[in-house]
């Protein structure tokens, strides 16, 4: 419930895609690091103890290759993801293929014409919101801005929200992905703000 601002964890982590020098990498993290973390700190009840696994894209190398989704991103994370719920957003690994809306079915309580379904959503959990945006070529258009807002001044409004959270994929102003910096991303931090 919204109202029970109960304490939890949230697992957030990013560009798991699979690197040739480390095709193993993104187990090893899930595995070896994030599982027993939680066990040793929290309790060994992976689903009592975190809330959500929140993706900002790159989940895979190329999103249209169907058998990559299975032994490069859910293989990986099959002792993480058969207990906690995922709340992913495309990244450009992704691209706006139809395999990312396949796998996932995302709150349906963004943008709903006939371009825009789960591109773009929030959920709420305890006293978090968590919001999904969409920063692919395409989808950074005002619309999502105008709904972004409308989302965070009900946030506001809400006496059970506490805390907003957004992810989006592409930086504003990064040193390590210059070429990723986008502006569109600094007007979704105006609002944050």
């Amino acid at each position: 419930l919204k109202s029970s601002e109960a304490s939890f964890n949230i697992v957030a982590m990013s560009d798991m895609q699979q690197w040739g020098s480390y095709p193993t990498v993104f187990k090893d993290i899930v595995d070896d690091n994030l599982i027993p973390y939680i066990q040793d700190n929290y309790g060994s009840d992976l689903s009592e103890h975190l809330g959500y696994f929140a993706v900002p894209g790159d989940l895979v190398t190329t999103g249209g290759i169907y058998g990559s989704w299975a032994s490069t991103f859910f293989a990986p994370a099959e002792n993480l993801l058969s207990y906690v719920p995922l709340y992913p957003v495309p990244g450009n690994h992704e691209g706006n293929t139809p395999t990312f809306f396949k796998y996932f079915n995302l709150p349906l309580n963004g943008t709903m014409t006939n371009d825009y379904p789960e591109h773009w959503w929030y959920k709420d959990y305890s006293n978090v919101r968590l919001i999904g945006l969409e920063s692919n070529s395409g989808y950074r258009v005002q619309v999502q801005l105008d709904w972004l807002q409308t989302v965070l001044d009900d946030a506001a409004a809400d006496e059970d929200i506490d805390f907003v959270f957004a992810q989006i994929h592409h930086p504003y102003e990064s040193e390590l992905w210059i070429d990723g910096n986008l502006d569109y991303t600094g007007d979704v931090i105006t609002l944050l703000e």
